[in-house]
């Protein structure tokens, strides 16, 4: 295990970034930022960069000259990582995390910002208090847990599902995308809402006393506070409240999806696996999952041969 320590007289902003190592963040009492390494490398260090108030530490060593991944990090030469232990002031500014296919667990920290990237790894936010959270992966799940989000949360994936469980009030701005993934948000305190739902093949599940206004557009009060966007094209979408304004019994609303709606997405996965940004694997299964043959996926991403 490998131990240092980071000082800045005032952390603002902080990026922590893996490629397959997994990484933990949690809070400590010093003003410091402290981290473990677990590997089999005896000389290994991180990469830091400190910038007045800006911290970037890259716990992979990278090798210059390849292909970036998602604009993250650089492919490794040889990676002995296998995970990261970082100890955080509990409040500072902005914190960004980024993976390639680690899993990412966060804990009990408050931020202004928060940024999750990844491309096939897991994130695990819990007790955490933010203004804005955002972030995207390819085939990796979001997992949020008791999470005080109190102006925006704005997450999308491919494959992957979001599961929100959010604190007190949710944010004025929710939106939340996957393409063959679920999107399940539970909220603590249901307010005057508007909800506006997309998928094809899936369900919209509730248990809020909505009423449709347009077409997948649903809301509980003539003036919303809140808005809330939520999208799917073949898994299901589910929005739970806790109390107040509630109903005893699920409500399955009937979504209108369109041919439309499928071809634009399999062309987004065609245009992903192009830029490389997804491999064939991974572009078959998504596409298989929207329903498409053999053939067409052949059609749409070309023969492995050409």
């Amino acid at each position: 295990m490998k131990r240092g320590e980071v000082r800045v007289d005032n952390l603002e902003e902080l990026t922590l970034s893996t490629i397959s190592a997994d990484l933990e963040v949690i809070p400590h009492e010093d003003s410091c930022i402290e981290y473990e390494v677990y590997g089999e490398e005896e000389e290994y260090e991180p990469e830091i960069v400190v910038m007045g108030s800006k911290v970037t530490i890259n716990f992979e060593k990278t090798r210059l000259g390849k292909k970036m991944i998602f604009g993250l990090i650089s492919i490794p030469d040889v990676s002995s990582v296998d995970k990261a232990v970082v100890r955080v002031p509990k409040s500072f500014e902005s914190l960004k995390l980024k993976t390639v296919s680690g899993e990412v667990r966060l804990s009990s920290v408050e931020c202004s910002s928060l940024k999750l990237s990844s491309v096939s790894g897991e994130f695990t936010v819990e007790g955490v208090v933010t203004h804005e959270l955002s972030g995207s992966s390819v085939s990796g799940d979001l997992h949020i847990d008791d999470v005080l989000v109190k102006r925006e949360l704005q997450f999308s994936s491919v494959s992957g599902d979001c599961r929100v469980s959010l604190k007190d009030r949710p944010p004025r701005r929710v939106q939340l995308a996957t393409t063959s993934g679920d999107v399940l948000i539970k909220i603590e305190k249901v307010p005057p809402m508007e909800v506006r739902v997309s998928c094809v093949s899936g369900d919209f599940v509730h248990n809020l006393n909505l009423s449709k206004v347009a077409k997948n557009v649903y809301r509980n009060a003539d003036v919303p506070d809140c808005e809330f966007k939520l999208t799917s094209v073949s898994g299901d979408v589910v929005l739970k409240g806790s109390y107040r304004d509630v109903v005893e019994e699920d409500v399955y609303e009937e979504v209108e999806g369109s041919d439309q709606q499928m071809e634009d997405e399999a062309q987004r996965i065609k245009r992903m696996f192009e830029d490389g940004k997804l491999t064939r694997e991974q572009a078959t299964q998504i596409l298989e999952t929207l329903g498409y043959s053999e053939q067409e996926i052949v059609e749409l991403l070309g023969s492995e041969e050409s």
